[in-house]
Formats: structure tokens, sequence, C-alpha cells
């Protein structure tokens, strides 16, 4: 500390003070050099107060998504999954995933969108989560980072509260609450503060840097001075002979399962969010394929060039694709006036097949130029647009991003306005984010 007084006992003098409150609650002013400049003095640079890489955290976080949970269930947002009578539903409120008193029930609630790590800087990723009531029997609910085969992640069964990894489909760290090395949130940590999954909605979220390196496991409480404190609970390191994630590019789950016990369980989920800590700047690849000379009527859309991820990324792997791909931009050349689509999800007629796009043999992609009907009262039109005879219509700078999540297709799709018979050629191009 320096010299100079700090303290104060005039009255006027205490209100310009500055003042910091310590890890242990006590409250200390912050210190003044000679020059009577403030000053911080920042020691033992660790996963504490930095990003994992030891050096100091200063810079802003890059968000890639932030999920409220005010406007229910969107195709473009969630991926949901039910077995039995389980349920997920969304009245303008949380999500909420239950099951009945039936045995084999489950829910899972996934975002559309996955998190992307990037080398030399850590990720936070989070969900805001409430069970109505602690699980039993065989019953488990699960929260945070994962896809249900890769994963950090929070959960509760009718042992306890746990923090758990899964790698490859295997679960291969649990660590019940009362192993946790950090704070165990009974009231016996350094937060003293007492950790209750029932009554209220916490925010639960992870950090992770890289694969040989920890899993910082958080949760944000709120303490007897209404501050809200984010706790780390628990630090796990990989082992020597393994990395920590198979795949570190993940969604934000929230999972629910009676596990033949029959007795309902109810999960509320509100925002999920993934931030990189510091600036990103993903390489990015393109991929197009086309369709020349495509005669096309004006009584259907009728579709011209659609693509979806591939189901496994890389070949052989065995890993589901988690390659990011967005629809880039698209050309069209007609000889009559066309009204145009690009639709997200529609389904294409059984006789449509998938196959390497035209320019690109190592895509993660897939595409197809030979469909002939699309059901457009499945899906959702994401854009539309009006191509003039004669002339090159398309977009070079989509206004919106359309990621394509697993699973999930987009089709540009056309239509004559008057002319009965229309010959179109079309070119359309998506992003991968590799």
């Amino acid at each position: 500390m320096p010299s100079e007084k700090v303290f104060t006992d005039s009255a006027d003098s205490l209100k310009t003070l500055i003042h910091g409150r310590l890890t242990t609650g006590a409250v200390t002013p912050v210190g003044i050099e000679a020059g009577g400049s403030l000053y911080a003095s920042v020691a033992d640079i660790g996963p504490d107060i930095n990003s994992m890489w030891e050096r100091l955290q200063v810079a802003e976080t890059s968000p890639l998504f932030y999920i409220q949970s005010l406007y229910g269930i969107s195709s473009y947002r969630d991926i949901t999954a039910v077995t039995g009578a389980g349920t997920v539903t969304n009245v303008g409120g949380p999500y909420v995933l239950s099951t009945t008193a039936a045995g084999g029930d489950s829910a899972t609630l996934r975002s559309a969108l996955r998190g992307r790590i990037s080398l030399s800087t850590a990720f936070d990723a989070g969900i805001v989560a409430r069970l109505t009531a602690a699980p039993a029997g065989n019953q488990k609910a699960a929260w945070g980072y994962t896809d249900g085969t890769d994963g950090a992640y929070f959960g509760q069964d009718a042992t306890g509260v746990f923090i758990a990894i899964m790698r490859s489909g295997i679960e291969t760290t649990k660590v019940y609450q009362q192993n946790w090395n950090a704070d165990r949130l009974d009231g016996t940590g350094a937060s003293g503060l007492t950790l209750s999954t029932t009554q209220y909605g916490h925010p639960y979220h992870v950090r992770f840097g890289q694969n040989w390196g920890i899993i910082e496991y958080r949760i944000m409480l709120v303490d007897s001075s209404n501050i809200l404190r984010d706790i780390i609970c628990h630090r796990q390191a990989a082992s020597v002979a393994q990395a920590l994630l198979a795949n570190a590019d993940l969604p934000i789950w929230a999972y629910v399962e009676n596990g033949g016990t029959a007795a309902p369980l109810t999960l509320n989920v509100h925002g999920r969010y993934f931030d990189n800590l510091g600036p990103i700047n993903p390489l990015l690849r393109s991929t197009g394929d086309r369709r020349l000379s495509q005669t096309v009527g004006n009584s259907a859309l009728v579709p011209t060039v659609a693509f979806r991820p591939k189901a496994i990324f890389p070949a052989g792997s065995g890993r589901i694709n988690s390659v990011r791909v967005f629809v880039d931009s698209f050309d069209i050349v007609t000889n009559n006036d066309l009204v145009w689509e690009l639709r997200f999800g529609s389904t294409l007629n059984a006789g449509a097949t998938w196959g390497v796009p035209t320019n690109n043999s190592e895509t993660a992609c897939e595409s197809c130029v030979n469909a002939t009907t699309i059901d457009v009262t499945t899906g959702n039109k994401v854009l539309s647009g009006l191509a003039s005879a004669g002339q090159r219509t398309g977009l070079t700078s989509i206004p919106v991003d359309i990621d394509i999540p697993e699973g999930g297709t987009v089709t540009l799709a056309v239509m004559g306005i008057a002319a009965p018979s229309s010959s179109v050629s079309v070119d359309l191009r998506v992003r991968e984010e590799w």
C-alpha cells in the first residue's frame, strides 16, 4: 500500500473515496500512487482471473449466440426430441421439459447452433435451469454444454447434484457435489453459499480453453447482500492419456429421463448462450452447386438446389458433424419472370438424392440437384424475391444468418409468374466454418 493516508475524517472526502470488495467479503480502499493516480496490484495470474492461457483477461467477450426463452420453440433455434409421453413446451415463459409417470419417458432440448472453440481464447457457455423437484429412483436431469455424445455439463440424480464430462458417448467423469474441489456450495466453502437446484433458477456455465487444459464449472448465486456471485465450484483437469473432450464445438443442451422410474420429472430452462472470451477470426470456406436449364411452371414452387450438412464428418470418424454451415449467396438466370424463395426445413420428394457438391469433394455438406417437388406446408420461408427475365438475379450478401443445423436443409425454390414454362439456371452457395 502507498504511504498516503487513504481514509479521512472528512465526510465530504469520504463521499469521493473508491473502495473494493475482496473475495473474503471485506471492503478496502483502492490504492493511490504518489502522483495521485489510482493503481491496482494484480498477482497470481491464474484461472480465477484470466483466460485460462495465463494471460490477464481484459478482452471483451465475443458473443456467438444468446437464446431467450420468451418466444416459444423455433426450428431455427431449437432442436427437441422426446420418448414415450415426454414433452418439451414453451408458451412464452421458460422451456419446460417434462416426463409423466411412465417409466420410459424422456425429453431433450438443445440449441440448433453450436459453440465454436477458437484456439488461444477460452469460451464461456451457459444455461439457466431449475428443477421443480429432485429426481428419485433412476431419474436423471442434466443441463450444460453437450450434444449427448461429448461435452461438459451439470446434472442431478437421486444421489445428488453433479458435474460431468462425456467423451465419445461415454461419461468419463462424474463428480458429485460433496467432492467438488473449489466450492461445494453447501455453506462450508469460501463463498458461504448453499446451492438449491429446485428453489431458484441459477445460471450454470462452463469455461474451457483447450483439450489438455481444465474445465471450470461455475454457478451464479445471490448472496445475503443481494449481490450476484459467480462461484467456481469445480475445476476438472485432463488426464495425461486423454483430452477432456473429443469435440468441443457443441450445443447448449438440457435433458430429463425417468430411466424406468414411474414418476413425473420437470426441468425449466430459461436463457442459453455461448461467448468466446476475446476476439475470434473464424476460417471460412465456400461450397456451391448448380442446376442448369431446368424447366419450371407457374402453378407451384419447384426446388432447384438444396444443401444439408453431412450426418457424420469427417468421414470415418463416427462423430456428429459439428461444422457450422450457413447460406452465403446465389444466382438465378431465367428467360421469364420468376418468384424465388429460400426455404428452411421443407420436405423434398422421396426420389431426391443427396451427393457431393460439384465444386468441393472435401466439404462437410451434401447437395441435392434432382428434386422435383417441395412440400411448402413443411418448414419455413426465410427469404423471397423476384427474378427478372434476361437478367442475372441473386443475392451476394444474405441479410440474415441462415444456419443449417444437423438434420436441417435449405432449398432455393422458384416458380414462374405468368409464363407457363420457363428455363432456369441456378447456383446456390453456402459457407462452412472450418
